[in-house]
């Protein structure tokens, strides 16, 4: 295995709830873009899909820089 490929779970679990609770706030309307996701910062949005952004990437180099 050369890479492994991991989203980190804090962050999607914060966005999956504060973009969750927009709508029912009327704070993300049909056809947004983008959303503002809080300590996150500009989340984008492609048609359906909120993209929290890349995702961390580990290899035999880097991780050891990780600590969970």
């Amino acid at each position: 295995m050369q890479t492994v490929v991991l989203w980190n779970a804090a962050n999607l679990g914060y966005l999956t709830v504060r973009a969750g609770a927009m709508p029912a706030r009327d704070t993300l309307g049909a056809g947004a873009r983008t959303l503002e996701g809080g300590p996150l910062g500009t989340i984008a949005i492609e048609g359906s899909q909120i993209i929290l952004g890349p995702p961390l990437m580990f290899t035999k180099q880097n991780i050891d820089q990780f600590d969970f």
